[in-house]
């Protein structure tokens, strides 16, 4: 699964944890009945018993994803996976230079050859690449429209020349860490922590609850302020409390630091105030609220009152640059592979602020001499030298730091050991399992915030298995379900007013407002609107799907969205680069990328994607292609409520919808949206754009 993908885990240090004693809230929790054994069914009282459940359920979930990614490689022909972005063939590569001390591998086309624009390798992705026996890994640092520059740890094969595979890869050693930090927390045979965050999540976990909110959820009900209680409330009781070591300043303190916000809205400051004191805040933003704004002046405001590190981190490494970026001014540090981060924000990394260190400059220069000059001896002595000098310096930069970001995987690195973190944010929450949002929190926490979304997509989750055992379930989502209710973020800046109209009545019983103007989003040129209104226009057709392996296209569909993009640019006031293509199928991402090339659009430049990856983005125009038309009016996991949320939340100044009204329709959530798409005019058929 993604969340798997992403982790980055050593084993962590559970010395601190105190034998024997009791979970803080087990007794407190609703759920299960008693046994004759006297032990609740369902309810972990035990931290090792909590960390054996995710331990199984993240075995099988990489077994599954090992699964299928052989059966992809080894049962799909290399034509289609060209075609459907999962590799490229026949690439030259040559070593063209080293970043921070790793290689550099250009991998390059042919000619006047170029990689195809339906490629699915982004920045930061791990790339597997082989040659006639011989396999190496790296993470891609940058693409071009013929060219991939690999950052490779470490080379134990000879690149340069013809004849590469380049695949898109997945992460066993971090997989292998994971399993790692958890097989630690059974091996240490404890009952519980001395931390009360981690006891307050371990001891309250139960397997109902977790299937009855992952019911609630996907049902959609909630979206329309049903709001049913799975929880008996006194877990809120426990949350709310501060922390047993600062609670008396915190109370004060977050009064202060809040009343000097005037620059947010009024709910970005009343849950900026409630977190400074709480022990557990759930902050809900939905699309467009400044949910990075948000975590990042509460990070500050942290920062001010505790005088200690703040862990700062979210599930991607996108978002963890956000939160990077919003935290300037402040002694911030970035840890994690400095190639996944964005390149303007690199001089932050733990590995740039390593490589100015003067001692350790002075060593790597040695060891490259010592190299050329094949003194082996010389070589390994430098090595262990600089190993300890590069630990030293990490250790003064981390302990020096106001906030350490990173991805929460990396939280697991052992770069952190030693180190207490009492204060851990976690944005983009639910898009994480619970396993990844547990390895911050075991850094010492004593107040853990918790931002996200779970009207938008849960985690990624590919086994059937683990997700009826319930690891789709964000821990976000979990306590939402047993009482903490979330603090809303109520005012959106990012759509036309009108764009966010319907989304807010379906998906949040009609409490988000905008803080825009139509004047300040205007429509953009190229499009003719059917409505006063503008900004909003569903496109109807009736051309039928194709299947495409396990996915889906529509020829059809991608001729309308071609056409589209080329009027939109034609018009010259968008870009390339402002526009976006999401559709809920890969297999219509190709077809949407080879109709964009048949009009001489370079699809390479321009962001065509999955509405999943596209989850916590945003463009000044968004094309949505839904796909399916059938007589059988089959719409797969395209009736899912918060996909179709994050979908239709995505665009600045204009959305337009192509799709089938009769397909479409079978679902309730979508026939909602059509049956205001009639009443404020904004339908057309495919006639008007073809």
């Amino acid at each position: 699964m993604a969340a798997l993908c992403a982790f980055q885990i050593s084993p962590v240090n559970l010395s601190g944890i105190r034998r024997g004693s009791s979970v803080v809230c087990a007794r407190r929790a609703r759920g299960g009945t008693r046994g004759r054994s006297g032990k609740r069914e369902g309810l972990y009282q035990r931290i090792g018993e909590y960390a054996e459940h995710f331990l199984k359920l993240c075995k099988l979930e990489f077994e599954a994803e090992q699964r299928a990614t052989w059966e992809l490689r080894e049962r799909t022909s290399s034509e289609k996976l060209c075609r459907d972005g999962e590799m490229v063939p026949s690439m030259r590569a040559v070593e063209c230079g080293e970043f921070f001390s790793e290689t550099i591998v250009l991998f390059s086309l042919n000619g006047k050859e170029k990689i195809p624009g339906s490629l699915r390798f982004s920045q930061g992705d791990l790339l597997d690449f082989s040659r006639a026996g011989e396999e190496a890994y790296g993470t891609l640092l940058e693409r071009t429209s013929r060219t991939l520059k690999v950052v490779v740890e470490s080379l134990n094969v000879e690149v340069s020349g013809d004849g590469w595979r380049v695949d898109r890869g997945s992460n066993a050693i971090n997989y292998e860490r994971l399993c790692a930090a958890l097989e630690g927390i059974i091996a240490s045979g404890q009952s519980s922590s001395p931390d009360e965050v981690i006891n307050l999540i371990s001891g309250t976990f139960n397997k109902d609850l977790v299937s009855a909110t992952r019911k609630l959820l996907r049902s959609g009900s909630i979206a329309n302020g049903d709001r049913r209680t799975i929880g008996d409330g006194r877990l809120e009781e426990q949350a709310k409390q501060p922390p047993v070591s600062s609670t008396k300043l915190l109370k004060q303190r977050a009064a202060e630091v809040s009343a000097k916000l005037s620059s947010l809205t009024q709910s970005q400051r009343n849950a900026i105030r409630s977190a400074l004191s709480r022990r557990v805040t759930l902050i809900q933003g939905p699309p467009g609220t400044g949910k990075t704004m948000t975590a990042c002046a509460l990070i500050r405001g942290y920062v001010q009152i505790r005088k200690t590190p703040v862990l700062a981190t979210a599930a991607s490494n996108t978002a963890t640059d956000n939160l990077l970026e919003g935290l300037e001014g402040l002694k911030v540090v970035r840890i994690g592979r400095a190639a996944c981060v964005r390149e303007s924000l690199r001089w932050l990394t733990l590995e740039a602020r390593i490589a100015k260190s003067r001692s350790v400059a002075g060593l790597r220069a040695k060891l490259r001499n010592a190299e050329r000059g094949n003194n082996s001896r010389s070589v390994r002595q430098l090595r262990a030298i600089l190993f300890q000098e590069e630990k030293q310096a990490a250790k003064k930069i981390l302990s020096g730091s106001d906030v350490i970001v990173s991805t929460c995987g990396s939280c697991g690195s052992e770069l952190l050991d030693g180190l207490r973190i009492p204060t851990v944010v976690i944005d983009e929450a639910t898009q994480a399992a619970e396993p990844t949002t547990l390895l911050p929190v075991l850094r010492g926490c004593e107040q853990l915030v918790l931002i996200g979304d779970h009207h938008q997509l849960p985690p990624t989750v590919i086994s059937d298995e683990t997700t009826a055992q319930g690891l789709d379930v964000s821990l976000f989502s979990r306590l939402w379900g047993m009482g903490i209710e979330p603090h809303l973020l109520n005012t959106q800046y990012r759509m036309h007013p009108f764009l966010i109209k319907l989304p807010s009545e379906m998906f949040y019983d009609g409490k988000l407002l905008s803080g825009v103007t139509a004047e300040q989003r205007p429509a953009p040129k190229g499009i003719q609107w059917h409505s006063r209104a503008g900004a909003l226009m569903f496109v109807e057709t009736e051309s039928l799907e194709q299947a495409e392996g396990t996915s889906f296209a529509n020829s059809r569909e991608a001729a309308v969205v071609a056409k589209l993009v080329k009027e939109l640019l034609n018009a010259g006031e968008l870009s390339a680069e402002q526009i976006g293509v999401i559709t809920p199928y890969s297999g219509q991402v190709r077809a949407i990328c080879e109709s964009l090339e048949g009009y001489g659009i370079d699809a390479g430049k321009m962001d065509v994607s999955s509405v999943d990856g596209f989850q916590g983005r945003e463009k000044e125009f968004i094309i949505l292609s839904a796909v399916r038309c059938n007589k059988e009016r089959r719409l797969g996991f395209t009736n899912d409520w918060r996909r179709l949320n994050v979908a239709l939340t995505r665009a600045r100044r204009g959305l337009v919808v192509v799709g089938s009204e009769d397909t479409l329709s079978a679902d309730k959530t979508w026939a909602r949206w059509l049956r205001s798409v009639h009443d404020h005019e904004c339908w057309v058929s495919e006639k008007t754009i073809l």
